[in-house]
């Protein structure tokens, strides 16, 4: 029998930078599953087709890792000071692309917090990921315990708002399962339905990501953008939905330290600078950062879309 008790797991959880954590079991998805297919069918997936691969996964976590008996959820707070806008000479970006890329910090985190449990228990192995893997993560953690899906189709945890990353570590050790959140408490809010600047929420709790402002500028891979498109002034991401949630503006709080502090260096950073740079000088000034997804013909693209629509930041 391992050493390892939930307890124990969730403190090193937490000693190894994770703000919160709850554990559940692997689940069989088939409804959410069902949910996706229909969504999809529907066209809201745009150009997403990665979200038609791997259905067998999403339903059945244990085919990514078939040792597991235990699904660690860990969440990451990345929220700013009010006096963050985001806003920067190219236009808005999104909070959590002003930092360190949460792919570097979060796989940091979960390999020492796998050193960490394998130190006390050499038989402990597991799997770790965070929005790198088919997995329904949201429903995951509202299973462990950490919160609800909002009606802008993202989790909320009670007294600490959404703005943050996901995290999960498939583990094969049996540990004591965390009671699902159940409940939710959006009542008859709608402020995140309202502020959308290009009404990508749905009444009926759905998302259309072609009108999302986050898909456009990131997950579209065209030259150009439609000459319809509104982008309101972004050029990475969109936090107009979160910034009106009054679980964000009553409860979430920066988190000490700070884990993704702001590079004042790209919010500073003009479009002359950005021209000078070749792509591969761009990918090397901000490798630390999620923005080298797109590259700088992306940033170039959304920043002069905005241009030609006389959209200000």
């Amino acid at each position: 029998m391992s050493v390892l008790n939930s307890g124990l797991v969730k403190q090193l959880t937490l000693s190894a930078g994770f703000h919160s954590v709850g554990i559940t079991k692997p689940h069989l998805l088939s409804e959410h599953l069902k949910t996706l297919q229909t969504w999809v069918s529907a066209g809201f997936k745009g150009e997403m087709d990665y979200l038609e691969k791997n259905q067998s996964i999403r339903q059945d976590i244990t085919l990514l890792y078939p040792e597991v008996k235990s699904v660690l959820v860990t969440l990451l707070h990345y929220d700013k000071p009010v006096s963050f806008t985001g806003d920067t000479p190219l236009g808005k970006i999104s909070k959590y692309a002003a930092g360190t890329d949460y792919h570097l910090v979060i796989k940091s985190q979960f390999s020492e917090l796998l050193t960490s449990l394998q130190q006390l228990d050499p038989s402990a192995n597991g799997r770790f990921f965070t929005d790198s893997a088919p997995i329904f993560e949201r429903e995951y953690a509202r299973l462990a315990g950490l919160g609800w899906i909002g009606k802008h189709t993202l989790l909320i945890e009670p007294r600490k708002g959404s703005f943050f990353f996901i995290g999960i570590l498939l583990l094969n050790i049996e540990l004591e399962t965390d009671a699902p959140f159940e409940t939710q408490h959006c009542g008859t809010c709608r402020a995140c339905i309202d502020a959308c600047p290009t009404q990508a929420i749905g009444e009926d709790g759905h998302l259309d990501s072609v009108k999302c402002i986050s898909y456009q500028t990131i997950e579209v891979k065209t030259p150009e953008l439609h000459q319809d498109v509104n982008l309101s002034g972004w050029i990475w991401g969109c936090d107009s939905c979160q910034d009106v949630c009054p679980w964000n503006l009553k409860f979430s709080e920066l988190p000490e330290p700070d884990v993704f502090p702001p590079d004042l260096s790209l919010l500073s950073f003009n479009e002359d600078q950005l021209l000078s740079l070749s792509e591969n000088q761009f990918r090397k000034k901000f490798s630390h950062s999620a923005l080298t997804r797109r590259g700088k013909k992306g940033i170039l693209r959304n920043f002069w879309h905005n241009k030609s629509k006389n959209t200000k930041p």
